[in-house]
């Protein structure tokens, strides 16, 4: 029973677990769907806000090209607000409307942020665009050389080489005059140990003395190592798209699995200048790759997590609530078929009996002897149409449809009227009855009176020779007692199951249902009710 429980429990939590994972499975590919779409959404209106103040920034300025420098730069800046760190996932081209002349682009460059000495010696800080060819076409390959060498060596604490830019022609792009090799103190990278290893001039001229600037004595104008040796600068983001997709004023292009590209592009009027059409002076057009994944990564986490411990309490709940239902189900069935077996087992005597007499009864005898054999058939049928009918009425109140009649009742004039079936006993028993108390409960008169009686049988048969049978009734608590021999815990506990008895050889006259109608008839009344042996007395107690 107990290995068939098991292996059916299994077979459900497995059968539950299966279903609620493809249930959560499909949740939660939904439920990432939706996220997804929704940060397509969110990083769109981002980015357009974001670039709804850097057109403010372009939007001002006095018309030379000076001064459209400076506020490229701030732009440059708005673009790279990453606080120093490279975005080589951006792009943005400046395109003069008139003559379609490339102001600047981004891509094949790095935005680094300088700070110069201005005419005053003052000090000025700005954000400009490094493109790698130009710094590579100004340095020779001997001294390219030489700068890798000193970037790949290693020193001594923790100190390493560093390039510089020393002095650098301003502009929308930043074009490096001298560049400089120094060792910085790893312990603090603040500070420069030795600031003149090697110094180089590029292959160079500069368009105008006074465009030259010299770096600011406090604060380097570091070069990345990454870029100038690995090219680790901005893609050609813009170049990747389609004239198609960059008919539309803001897309989103999808490149590729949960990759996208950020486009817009707009027209700008600098220093208030438009064409009769309406659109400005200078064309911007601006992209940004994303990964949706990347940017809703711990919401997709959370929100999964959520979804799983949802659906594990569910399936936990489910798992409790149907194995209870299943397992009393397996029980019910099991009953059933003990009771059957248990049947045919006390059928089986019986209807050998019979079978004897009839082929008895067949041959030529006198007709006394034929009476007593008829007598003794009649006695069998009686005894197996009984054993049938207590098995049914098991069977019924065992059922779920079994419902109560309750009314009104008399538990005293209930028990008087059982016990003048029990005037005369065997083996010298006696039988004392006591009361007490207001008697009166609600319940169903005929189940009650079947389990009041079964329970005095059951005493009268299993009471010990020579002893009193002491049933009682204080108010409406009802107790049945006799002598009996020993008994376990684990007898009391299987004293409810059908066909279980005391006397496991069956001399004893009876079917091992009496109890259990009686278990069924009180669980149907949900009463307190039990046995307890103590002192060689079992007691059996219901409390109305």
């Amino acid at each position: 029973m107990e290995k068939r429980l098991k292996h059916e429990r299994n077979k459900l939590f497995l059968r539950i677990i299966i279903i609620l994972s493809a249930v959560w499975l499909t949740v939660s590919l939904v439920f990432f769907g939706v996220r997804l779409s929704v940060e397509k959404v969110n990083i769109q209106n981002s980015e357009l806000a974001e670039l709804s103040v850097s057109k403010q920034l372009l939007t001002v300025g006095n018309g030379s090209l000076e001064a459209f420098s400076g506020v490229l730069n701030d732009q440059m800046d708005f673009i790279y607000k990453e606080g120093g760190d490279n975005a080589f996932d951006t792009q943005a081209v400046f395109t003069d409307n008139r003559t379609d002349a490339v102001i600047a682009d981004t891509a094949g460059s790095i935005a680094v942020p300088f700070r110069v000495k201005d005419e005053s010696d003052g000090n000025y800080s700005f954000v400009g665009l490094l493109y790698y060819d130009t710094l590579r076409n100004s340095l020779s390959d001997e001294q390219f050389g030489e700068i890798e060498k000193y970037l790949n060596t290693e020193l001594d604490g923790g100190n390493y080489y560093e390039l510089i830019c020393t002095k650098l022609e301003l502009g929308v792009v930043i074009e490096p005059v001298e560049l400089r090799i120094v060792v910085v103190d790893g312990s603090d990278t603040r500070f420069v140990i030795d600031g003149n290893v090697a110094t180089y001039k590029l292959n160079r001229t500069p368009q105008a003395e006074s465009d030259v600037y010299s770096s600011s004595e406090i604060s380097r104008n570091t070069i990345p190592k990454g870029f100038l040796l690995n090219k680790e600068y901005n893609r050609d983001i813009i170049g990747s798209l389609t004239k198609q997709e960059r008919k539309s004023n803001v897309d989103m292009v999808h490149s590729g699995g949960l990759n996208y590209i950020f486009y817009a592009q707009d027209y700008l009027s600098f220093n208030g200048s438009e064409y009769a059409d309406g659109s400005g002076s200078l064309v911007f057009q601006y992209a940004k790759e994303v990964n949706l994944f990347d940017n809703c990564k711990w919401d997709l986490a959370i929100g999964a997590a959520v979804i799983f411990v949802f659906f594990l309490t569910i399936a936990l709940i489910l798992c409790v609530m149907i194995w209870r239902t299943v397992k009393a189900q397996i029980i019910q069935e099991q009953k059933r078929l003990d009771l059957t077996n248990a049947l045919a087992h006390d059928i089986k005597t019986p209807l050998f009996v019979i079978s004897g007499y009839a082929y008895t009864l067949k041959e030529d005898i006198d007709a006394d002897e034929r009476g007593e054999y008829i007598d003794k058939i009649i006695e069998q049928t009686d005894e197996v149409n009984g054993l049938v009918h207590r098995m049914l009425s098991y069977s019924k109140l065992d059922s779920y449809q079994m419902k109560l009649n309750k009314t009104e009742l008399d538990l005293l004039e209930l028990t008087e009227t059982i016990l003048k079936n029990y005037t005369a006993l065997p083996n010298g028993k006696k039988l004392e009855f006591t009361h007490s108390g207001k008697n009166i409960t609600e319940a169903d008169k005929e189940l009650l009176k079947t389990a009041l009686q079964n329970l005095i049988d059951n005493a009268v048969k299993y009471a010990l020779p020579e002893t009193v049978i002491k049933v009682g009734l204080n108010g409406t608590t009802f107790t049945v007692s006799n002598e009996a021999e020993p008994l376990s815990k684990s007898d009391i506990k299987e004293i409810w199951q059908p066909y279980v008895r005391k006397d496991k050889s069956r001399t004893t006259k009876g079917n091992g249902l009496g109890l259990s109608i009686v278990k069924s008839i009180m669980d149907l009344h949900k009463v307190d009710y039990g046995f307890e042996y103590k002192d060689k007395i079992l007691i059996f107690t219901a409390k109305f």
